[in-house]
Formats: structure tokens, C-alpha cells, sequence
């Protein structure tokens, strides 16, 4: 795991600490829904699948900006203006996507 970390951003130069996490995060939630494919319980159901889920999409950069939005607020702030559509679509997936036990 901590590997697949360090492999996602190695490369990479001048990302912001955001952009860096967005791509640390894609790459553990991708592990962890392979992983736990075949295993049925609650905590796979409700957490695992739903952000493995997210993570095969285009709204992980508005997730990361939304979670670290206290951290980095000028920053995320300045994103999500430039960003309206991608937050919407975001909003628009977290709607459509339901978790069950």
C-alpha cells in the first residue's frame, strides 16, 4: 500500500499538496476496491466499493478539494470557482450514488 503511495506522485513534479493527495488517494482507493472485490460485509459495502467507485471517475480532484477545504482554503476556494462544473458533477455523483450494508 504504501508503495502504490509513493508510486503515484513519483514523477511528478510541482504538484501542490492537493493535487498530490488527489493522486495518492485515487491510488489507495483503487487498491483497497481490488482487494476487497470479493469480500461481502458492511464495511466493505458502505466505505470500500463507494470511494473504489469514485476513484474510477473524473470527481476525485473535487472530493480532495472539498475534504482539504479547511486546510487549503484560498487555494481549494480559487478552485472550485474555476471549477463550477466539475463541483456540480461532483454533487450530481454523490446524489446518483447510494451505499448499502
Amino acid at each position: 500500500m504504501s508503495l502504490a503511495i509513493v508510486a503515484a506522485t513519483t514523477d511528478k513534479k510541482g504538484l501542490s499538496a492537493v493535487d498530490s493527495l488527489t493522486l495518492q488517494l485515487t491510488s489507495v482507493f483503487q487498491i483497497l476496491g481490488e482487494q476487497s472485490a470479493n469480500k461481502n460485509n458492511d464495511f466493505t459495502n458502505y466505505f470500500t466499493k463507494y470511494f473504489a467507485n469514485l476513484s474510477h471517475t473524473n470527481n476525485m480532484p473535487a472530493f480532495v478539494r472539498y475534504i482539504t477545504l479547511s486546510a487549503y482554503k484560498e487555494e481549494n476556494m480559487a478552485w472550485f470557482k474555476d471549477h463550477e462544473q466539475e463541483l456540480k458533477d461532483f454533487q450530481k455523483w454523490i446524489n446518483d450514488t447510494k451505499r448499502d450494508f
